[in-house]
């Protein structure tokens, strides 16, 4: 058998198949029902359903601009009801990137942008760290909902629109 073969023959049997999944990701069930477009007999039969997080606690890791991010994030995101405890973790590390990008921010103002050496002039490093963290923290916040973006797609209700949504249903 040659190498292309058995890779071939390989292929057919890994997850999601020769070329991986195709199409975006699936939308998590709880998001749909936000969004108005949940529909029960298109619904995952054994969908995981985590414990909404009420005033999960900031990870003992987190220090300075990223703990107080935690703060107002986690209190933010648990009134929405759009956290829970499988997402604690999505949120200290967001949390932990913006500290990064506060952090890299505040070296950059009191550095510079360049630094000097014998061999020339440099962008500092802190430039990378800024960059990562930022791309970071929009792939992150987009997990979140955090960006405008992702809010629109989320349509939390209301108690005016749940009591508004009862007297239709009901009649009342």
């Amino acid at each position: 058998m040659t190498a292309c073969r058995i890779h071939a023959f390989v292929a057919k049997f890994r997850p999601g198949g020769p070329m991986g999944r195709r199409g975006p990701a699936p939308k998590p069930t709880a998001a749909k029902v936000l969004q108005g477009t949940f529909r029960a007999d298109r619904a995952p039969e054994n969908e995981p359903k985590p414990t909404p997080a009420v005033d999960p606690a900031c990870p003992s890791y987190l220090s300075g601009p990223a703990r107080s991010e935690w703060r107002r994030l986690s209190r933010e995101l648990a009134r929405l009801g759009l956290l829970t405890v499988a997402d604690v973790a999505l949120l200290a590390s967001y949390c932990a990137a913006y500290g990064a990008f506060v952090e890299a921010t505040k070296a950059l103002r009191e550095g510079g942008l360049t630094h000097e050496t014998t061999m020339g002039v440099y962008p500092r490093a802190e430039i990378k760290i800024q960059r990562d963290a930022a791309a970071q923290m929009r792939t992150l916040g987009a997990e979140l909902g955090l960006s405008p973006a992702a809010r629109t797609r989320i349509n939390v209700r209301t108690t005016e629109n749940q009591d508004d949504q009862a007297s239709q249903d009901f009649g009342d």
